[in-house]
């Protein structure tokens, strides 16, 4: 016996006091020829299998299990203890022994279909399905030639001034109700924002592109607020200054174009730690999945409710994207025009 495992001797030799194998000669042969041959099943005495049924549970793999097998135990009492802890994410029919439980996620549905409209062109922001979202995002192509390297020039030369913004104030209540004294208010502002300029100014076709999304977008705005008396119009640069942090504009509305790089980046409101959002929490401890987050791009006409809009749906949590660096360092700053309801 000394010449075998050691995990042979408890069917080899019974233990003491107990009534040994009758007839089991045959049954060490045939323990011995299976062991050699690695395929027969190991062959137990009626006392080796009332030993071996008080060791743990075993689960049977057909008829019989390999000899040299690790027995595994039962799934009941695992089951049986995840169940006091915490919701378990079913994979398959049964989860191994073992295995560490994964606590399925809660999503309200309800918060993450009302977050972000997502629209083709900016007249469908009036629609009536769009006043039960945070937001509306309008996808668009982007037509015009890269302008990053003009860009990164008006940030280096100052030309939107020490705080790296314009802007122009547009009187909505001296116009009426006329749609053509609305737009030609927008196109009059939009113009002399440009002009603000300073430097070598701005590519004319994107100068061109600007001008006609101030009219397009002012006109949408001011049709969603009709009692809004004035609305804010800005051209801004974005380099080092930026908002990094996870926030609610405090504002009614804010509508926001990206014309080069990355654009504004957002989440579904279910994703959203509340508590470390209104206590100044870090951007880790606010955002639950940091996968879990979609963005503008350049061209994207992307609309935000602020905390101050009139309706219990309002607030989409948001934050500039990261910074983008050139070779040699620098930061790639963007360029935005910004249309905002106080």
């Amino acid at each position: 016996l000394d010449h075998f495992s050691p995990r042979l001797k408890p069917f080899l030799r019974q233990p003491a006091g107990r009534q040994s194998c009758p007839a089991t000669p045959h049954r060490h042969v045939g323990n011995l020829r299976a062991l050699a041959s690695g395929s027969a099943a190991m062959v137990l005495g009626p006392s080796c299998q009332r030993e071996h049924a008080r060791t743990v549970p075993v689960q049977k793999f057909g008829k019989a299990m390999p000899m040299g097998m690790q027995p595994r135990r039962s799934l009941w009492w695992h089951r049986s203890e995840v169940k006091k802890n915490a919701p378990v994410q079913k994979l398959g029919q049964a989860m191994s022994a073992g295995m560490q439980p994964r606590v399925a996620a809660r999503r309200s549905t309800a918060s993450r279909a009302n977050t972000v409209c997502m629209c083709d062109c900016v007249q469908e922001c009036l629609q009536e399905r769009c006043k039960n979202f945070r937001g509306v995002h309008v996808r668009r192509p982007q037509t015009l030639r890269p302008v990053q390297s003009h860009v990164d020039l008006l940030g280096s030369l100052g030309a939107l001034g020490p705080e790296s913004i314009v802007e122009e104030t547009v009187q909505l209540a001296r116009v009426g109700c006329s749609e053509d004294g609305i737009a030609a208010e927008w196109s009059s502002k939009a113009r002399r924002l440009l002009r603000q300029v300073g430097g070598p100014g701005l590519p004319f076709d994107l100068s061109q592109q600007i001008q006609r999304d101030c009219v397009e977008l002012g006109m949408v705005m001011a049709k969603m607020f009709p009692d809004t008396g004035e609305m804010q119009l800005k051209l801004e640069l974005l380099g080092s200054r930026f908002c990094a942090r996870w926030h609610q504009d405090n504002c009614i509305c804010r509508a926001i174009i990206t014309y080069n790089g990355l654009g504004t980046v957002y989440t579904h409101d279910d994703n959203v730690n509340r508590w470390a959002l209104g206590n100044h929490s870090s951007n880790d401890h606010i955002i639950r999945d940091a996968s879990d987050v979609l963005r503008a791009y350049s061209g994207d006409v992307l609309l935000m409710k602020g905390k101050r809009f009139p309706n219990a749906v309002n607030g989409l949590v948001h934050r500039s994207p990261d910074f983008r660096y050139h070779a040699d360092g620098s930061i790639m700053h963007r360029l935005c025009l910004k249309i905002d309801v106080d």
